[in-house]
């Protein structure tokens, strides 16, 4: 029987890291690790693969205040169908994937920024079913001297996914941004 609400999960442990490049671009490296001693087939969206955000993975905050996501949103149907959309994290094994902040959340604001990943994932539970989890990282500090500029390029990222090897029925997307090149 599935739980019908996500509880913790330690048996996938997320760490992150931030670097801060000239106050123009922000990387956040998230490294996924299974201490289960079973392999785990995760979506890769779950995991950024491929340097790929089509949801609002991480929570950002500037002080009390949430940063919205908003990048590409691109919704699936029966994604979990398709064996080419899963990553298998083997036992003991990780995956880091390194995304740029910038470009998926607003941090047009100088100011003191922190970011967590969290995440819902279909893991084994004692008993071998397939339960939801809830998967959340360690919390990172991070400053912005002068916010980083943004601009929509919507039809561009929207065109770049699609030409990615993923199967599955789209359901919608919705916008991108991107940094402004001065």
């Amino acid at each position: 029987m599935e739980n019908d609400e996500p509880t913790p999960t330690d048996s996938i442990s997320v760490l992150l890291d931030v670097t801060v490049i000239n106050s123009k671009e922000v990387i956040v490296e998230a490294t996924f690790c299974n201490k289960l001693d079973v392999t785990v087939g995760v979506l890769k969206r779950e995991i950024l693969y491929n340097k790929w955000m089509n949801w609002g993975a991480f929570s950002v905050m500037r002080g009390n205040k949430e940063i919205k996501y908003i990048g590409l949103r691109l919704y699936k149907i029966n994604e979990h169908e398709h064996k080419e959309n899963l990553y298998n994290l083997i036992p003991g094994g990780s995956y880091t994937a390194r995304i740029k902040l910038h470009n998926e959340y607003d941090l047009s604001r100088s100011g003191t920024y922190t970011v967590t990943y969290r995440g819902y994932w279909r893991l084994p539970d004692e008993e071998g079913n397939d339960d939801l989890f809830y998967v959340r990282s360690n919390t990172v500090e991070f400053k912005l001297k002068k916010g980083i500029q943004y601009y929509l390029v919507r039809e561009q990222a929207y065109r770049d996914f699609l030409d990615e090897p993923w199967r599955g029925d789209f359901f919608g997307a919705a916008g991108c941004r991107q940094p402004v090149m001065a």
